[in-house]
């Protein structure tokens, strides 16, 4: 290990109490703490929380030395520790040799040309979607849940052949708990053990067994051909060590799909939760998009060709990945000590990303806060490469983002088309800095059937680059 250079210093950042730090105020708003952070102390600060030292990352140069330059000297960290309570060990949870033969494992079904086999399934599971919205909303709809079950119900069938969304009932409570318990506690559950049988850590095993169960019968039902054998699981039932030839274990492959079911179905959810928010929060744009998407589709779910000539939706969609996006925050922990910026970041610290605070970093987007999708026209190509990361970067980008791209392409596109939205007032919006941006009390949005009868083509040419009349949709976002 080298020694460190003199010119190295330590990173500003607030003092906190001298047992937890800033731990309380990071647990009542992670997000506000961390915006505050880049605001009052820069692109680096250093900030304890309870026993863990970290230092919040804002720029996209930090970020591109921590996942891509000098990604060998970070590791998971401690942070994760929590989540193998439901993921294991799984992609999420695991690092170096294991986590190399896993990637590879798994790596075939996440190709690009295997994943967009499943567009024209993904577009008739939204026109279903729609059809009950038709038969059965009395009133305003909740959409976090409504996202959740069509996220399901789309992964279940890419991945595993099966349509898993009649556990949504189930699963729905487990999961919910299961997210704030895999988040630092800010109490003494942070402290002790998981295997003492405090009523936390019962809640913790109940939520843990009844996920378990699920994941079980799904490879049960594969390996007795109840259902046909789907490309993820026997992808890991065929894998072998490179050394000894072993088979993975069962719960080697209980952890993969685990961390498939959970981790793919949650982040997904939420992102169409908030894509139909922002469709309905901002009518101008949804005008624009639709122009294009009348242009080209006349009212049918997108194929693959067509995603590649509709630039104004794929804008739409990147933007609400930079203003909502499902992953937050993450941390990685560091094996040697290394500087940043100029400041020394010691060996065993962690250092904490939020795409949500860098996607919203002055010095690279103009007028952060307000949902543009102008953000990704030509000026896009500019941009720092990692001031954009709503699915990670480096090695560790997550395997499963061309699926999340896709099913919220699809959605945004087949939706907009044949439904109108609107917000009923009244109901507060409350985002959730959980394992991901769910918001806490829902989203509630009153659908009603497009009149497509009046749609005769656009009502003028469709730009690649639509200009938005951004003092229309800037006083509709500062009343929303």
């Amino acid at each position: 290990m080298s020694a460190i250079p003199s010119r190295q210093r330590r990173a500003p950042g607030p003092r906190g109490s001298f047992v937890m730090g800033n731990l309380a105020e990071y647990k009542r708003d992670p997000i506000s703490m961390l915006l505050k952070l880049q605001r009052e102390y820069g692109d680096i600060a250093r900030n304890r929380l309870g026993p863990f030292l970290t230092h919040a990352l804002a720029h996209p140069q930090h970020i591109q030395h921590v996942l891509q330059d000098n990604h060998r000297n970070y590791v998971r960290g401690r942070f994760y520790d929590n989540f193998k309570l439901f993921f294991g060990d799984g992609l999420l949870t695991t690092d170096g040799d294991f986590w190399r033969r896993h990637r590879r494992a798994v790596q075939p079904v996440f190709r690009k040309k295997h994943i967009e086999e499943s567009t024209a399934a993904i577009g008739r599971a939204v026109l279903r979607m729609i059809e009950h919205w038709d038969r059965e909303a009395q009133g305003p709809i909740d959409v976090v849940p409504e996202m959740m079950n069509l996220s399901l119900s789309v992964l279940g069938e890419m991945m595993f052949n099966t349509d898993i969304s009649h556990h949504a009932e189930e699963v729905g409570p487990l999961v919910r708990f299961g997210l704030k318990a895999m988040m630092p506690q800010g109490n003494l559950n942070d402290f002790i053990p998981r295997w003492v049988p405090t009523p936390f850590n019962w809640r913790v095993r109940r939520a843990s067994r009844g996920i378990d169960r699920i994941i079980a019968q799904v490879i049960q039902d594969h390996r007795e051909g109840v259902c046909e054998t789907s490309d993820i699981i026997s992808l890991l039932l065929a894998t072998r060590h490179p050394d000894t030839g072993a088979p993975m274990t069962d719960e080697e492959v209980h952890d993969e799909v685990m961390t498939v079911f959970l981790a793919g179905h949650e982040t997904t959810g939420t992102g169409l939760a908030w894509a139909l928010y922002a469709l309905a929060q901002h009518p101008a744009i949804l005008n624009l998009l639709r122009e294009e998407l009348d242009a080209k589709l006349g009212g049918r779910p997108p194929s693959v060709e067509d995603l590649e000539r509709l630039p104004y939706l794929n804008q739409v969609v990147n933007e609400v990945l930079r203003v909502y996006p499902p992953i937050w925050g993450y941390t990685r922990g560091l094996v040697e000590d290394d500087e940043i910026g100029g400041f020394e970041i010691p060996a065993g610290s962690e250092v904490f990303i939020s795409p949500y605070v860098t996607h919203r970093h002055p010095e690279f987007w103009t007028n952060p806060e307000v949902f543009d999708p102008e953000n990704f026209g030509a000026q896009a190509l500019e941009r720092h490469k990692f001031a954009f990361l709503p699915f990670g970067g480096g090695m560790r980008k997550c395997i499963g983002y061309q699926v999340a791209l896709l099913v919220m392409r699809v959605l945004v596109a087949t939706v907009a088309q044949h439904l109108d939205l609107l917000l009923p007032p009244g109901h507060p919006i409350v985002r959730g800095a959980l394992i991901s941006l769910r918001p806490l009390k829902g989203i509630l949005v009153t659908t009603k059937r497009r009149d497509r009868s009046r749609v005769t083509g656009p009502v003028r040419p469709v730009s690649s680059s639509p200009q938005v009349d951004l003092a229309e949709y800037r006083s509709q976002a500062d009343a929303g």
